[in-house]
């Protein structure tokens, strides 16, 4: 299934230290929560929220655990389009 826009970036950095910037990026910026940034180490392991000491996602409309949301099909795909175009909307008035 498509996932949408993606990009591979190699950087020579502490991975530590770049997953704390895409979490910065994904839990500040108005549509960094569309953003899912995964940080990858020299050991091709993922550094994950967990590693990094942060809460789960989640959900862009009640809050609950992200993942549950979208595993149980909680919410309709119009009411996911809704919000994430006047998010959109919103970035672009700003």
């Amino acid at each position: 299934m498509p996932s949408g826009y993606e990009a591979q970036i190699v950087v020579d950095e502490d991975a530590r230290r770049l997953k704390k910037i895409a979490l910065k990026i994904e839990n500040t910026h108005i549509l960094g929560r569309f953003m899912d940034i995964d940080v990858i180490d020299s050991d091709k392991m993922q550094i994950s929220r967990k590693d990094m000491g942060v809460s789960i996602r989640r959900c862009f409309l009640c809050e609950n655990d992200a993942k549950l949301c979208a595993r149980s099909a909680r919410h309709s795909l119009d009411e996911l389009l809704l919000f994430i175009h006047n998010q959109v909307l919103q970035y672009n008035e700003d």
